[in-house]
């Protein structure tokens, strides 16, 4: 019999035994009961590494339980946090059959029993104690265990770790676990545990040979380790070592509700390298976290949350970015928005019921945060969105493309994009239909430092409508839309890109001519605004960029209020940058720099600002001649000002033309004395795209161009 076949027989006999069990021991809205099963064995105590085992817990039905799983160094089979390790914490919902933050549960209907798959576990030989948690209203029950190692094990990992401070023997080596995990699937793990001297031994059954794994060590508080080993299971395999250095950086901070409550459930912290490469995790489980980093790690990161272990009771907060090269221990505190209410959508496939599960998500940029679920198939196409009552208008609800477990079938799309400003208690019907193929080639500038493709993202947007990708690592995006002209925009932290934005008419499939370029800021451009007062009134932007008409690059930071500094980030170029607006200040000229390819990384600028009282010959305020000036910001999102002069009275016209030269608006017309003037454009739902205004006054006329991006 084959190990296929064994390992249905394994399960039928796992499924007789726990309906025997079921029959017996009626489920309870309460979690007071753990069962542990080896080879069908509902009564076990005790396995061998590498036997096929089970496990399950009684709840309320429908609940949440979470998992923990602990190492009893005392055998009591009880749970002391002084003595005994906590290793693994993951949740599973009853009735649950899809699971990416842990095991799943075996039965689709919601039972009152959460039950997981059979799993070849090869944990390292020591005692356990396994607890169960029913969320819904906080009983939980506890197991014990005992993992007897495996006799002659074929295969096996040999390693040591070491401490930075600590040489061996040392306490803090002791009891360090070193995971052993195939990259492909779950089917299998096997671990071990370090002695006093740092040392381990990972055994491998005959399951696994042959096989490539990932060793990963797990966390020591207070310390960097050195990133996960690929090894093939092949007899003995030594040398797999792992360094544990004092950390020089960290993020840290908290995790709260919008009441300030810490979330004191199980909540992973991620970091992943903007760049590609390993990154790292958390797993806080009294609401704080932090994430520790060596000189080696010092750039761009990314870091958030794990959705599924905050979804459905919460939202999931947006991810946010920073860069300790620059700014070190940073604190960053996450706020998870309490879910009050609900919002759904109806999936369909050419509005016909759907083959295919697709995960929904609605986003609020009021609250900065986002949830999701997983839509049914047939009739079964009807989500629930849990959302909150604090945003009441400004929700967006869409089919997430990226979610390679549930895929949008290739060249599908959602029709008419993205559908925003929903409402608690909207149903929205996210029809998908096929769309056309825009598709060209994302290039990084040669010598700059690689970059992983997975980073960058490719959009078409319009109004509220968005169709994007992600380009494959030869730089390829291939982006399925709808009809349309579009505004395409590319985003990749931590770089910039050439052009700022395309024009895109989707009729038919569009490939070439719609490319990007890519360069990393290899300079910093240290800024002051002096002759101000401090702290600044308002919160300025510097925006700069390498041509005004949205061709060249372009980037933009905040200036500190409590300062008057900023750290401006560019590439090599002709740089334009133009002063901050302040309102009763006579305003600096813009500062015009050409950055060179590398001898360029810091550059330091000054804009001087002058308060016409505070000068002994103040500038005039009656302008020599009309002139209009650049709108500010530029480019901007909704609103932008523009500054004018009149010389003499005269009746003045301010007016804002699209792109083909129509006229959208007059902001100004009439009758004005000489001096400076200030109107405000607010650019309402507008799509993002340049944009003309003019000053006319009589025969004279003076025209300028700006760029709204959204």
């Amino acid at each position: 019999m084959n190990t296929v076949t064994n390992l249905k027989w394994i399960r039928l006999l796992a499924w007789a035994a726990v309906g025997i069990l079921i029959i017996s021991s009626p489920a309870m809205a309460l979690t007071n009961y753990i069962f542990f099963s080896d080879h069908g064995d509902t009564s076990a105590t005790s396995m061998v590494q590498g036997d096929t085992i089970f496990w399950g817990a009684n709840c309320e039905v429908g609940a949440t339980v979470d998992w923990e799983l602990w190492i009893d160094l005392d055998s009591n089979a009880l749970i002391d946090s002084s003595i005994d390790v906590h290793i693994i914490s993951f949740d599973c919902t009853d009735g649950e059959t899809q699971n990416d933050r842990g095991l799943p549960d075996t039965n689709p209907t919601p039972d009152g029993w959460v039950i997981t798959p059979p799993i070849l576990l090869g944990i390292a030989p020591v005692s356990y104690v396994f607890k169960a948690t029913d969320r819904t209203d906080g009983t939980s029950a506890l197991k014990g265990v005992t993992c007897i190692a495996l006799p002659s094990p074929p295969n096996q990992f040999l390693g040591q770790i070491t401490v930075e401070g600590h040489p061996a023997p040392d306490i803090i080596l002791k009891n360090v676990w070193i995971e052993a995990k195939l990259q492909t699937d779950d089917s299998q793990m096997w671990t071990a545990l370090t002695n006093v001297n740092g040392q381990f031994t990972i055994n491998i059954g005959s399951a696994g040979t042959g096989l490539d794994f990932q060793i990963t060590p797990y966390d020591i508080p207070g310390y960097v380790k050195s990133g996960s080993l690929m090894r093939i299971a092949s007899g003995i395999v030594d040398s797999v070592h792992f360094v544990y250095s004092a950390p020089t950086d960290s993020l840290w901070g908290a995790i709260v509700d919008n009441h300030g409550n810490f979330i004191t459930r199980p909540v992973n912290v991620y970091v992943s390298p903007q760049g590609g490469g390993e990154g790292r995790d958390y797993q806080a489980t009294n609401g704080t976290y932090c994430i520790y980093f060596a000189p080696s790690e010092f750039g761009q990161w990314n870091a958030g949350l794990n959705s599924s272990d905050i979804v459905p009771d919460y939202l999931c907060p947006n991810n946010f970015s920073f860069d300790n090269s620059i700014y070190h221990s940073q604190n960053h505190d996450f706020y998870c928005v309490i879910s009050d209410t609900l919002m759904y959508a109806r999936v369909t496939e050419n509005h016909n019921p759907p083959s295919h599960q697709y995960c929904v998500q609605a986003q609020s940029n009021d609250l900065n945060c986002w949830t999701q679920a997983i839509s049914g198939v047939g009739n079964e196409n009807l989500v629930t969105l849990h959302i909150s009552s604090q945003d009441i208008s400004t929700w967006g609800v869409n089919i997430a493309n990226w979610n390679d477990q549930y895929p949008i079938p290739p060249g599908y799309v959602l029709e008419g994009g993205d559908y925003w400003n929903r409402h608690p208690g909207d149903t929205v019907t996210l029809n998908l239909i096929s769309g056309k193929l825009v598709q060209d080639t994302v290039k990084l500038d040669p010598g700059d430092p690689p970059i992983n493709m997975n980073s960058v993202w490719v959009n078409l947007q319009k109004n509220n409508t968005s169709f994007g990708a992600q380009p494959d690592q030869n730089g390829v995006f291939r982006i399925y839309a709808d009809t349309g002209t579009y505004t395409m925009n590319l985003n990749c932290p931590g770089y910039l890109n050439s052009p700022q934005f395309r024009w895109v008419n989707v009729s038919n499939d569009t490939i070439g001519g719609l490319g990007f370029h890519l360069k990393y800021p290899h300079c910093i451009i240290r800024g002051t605004m002096t002759g101000v007062t401090l702290p600044l009134p308002v919160l300025p932007a510097i925006y700069a960029s390498t041509d005004t008409g949205g061709l060249g690059y372009f980037n933009m930071v905040l200036v500190d209020v409590n300062t008057g500094t900023f750290s401006l980030p560019v590439c090599d170029g002709n740089w334009h940058i133009p002063p901050p607006f302040l309102d009763n200040y006579i305003m600096p000229d813009p500062i015009n720099l050409t950055i060179q390819e590398w001898p360029d990384t810091l550059r330091s600028i000054e804009f001087v600002y002058l308060n016409p009282q505070s000068v002994e010959n103040p500038v005039s305020t009656i302008p020599e001649k009309f002139v209009i000036f650049q709108n500010f910001p530029n480019p901007f999102n909704a609103q932008t000002a523009i500054e004018y002069g009149v010389p003499f009275a005269s009746n003045v016209r301010i007016e804002v033309y699209d792109l083909l030269g129509r006229k959208l608006e007059t902001i100004r017309d009439g009758e004005q004395q000489a001096g400076y003037y200030k109107v405000i454009w607010n650019a309402g739902n507008r799509p993002s795209g340049i944009y003309f205004y003019s000053l006319k006054v009589g025969d004279i006329s003076q025209t300028r161009k700006m760029l709204l991006l959204k």
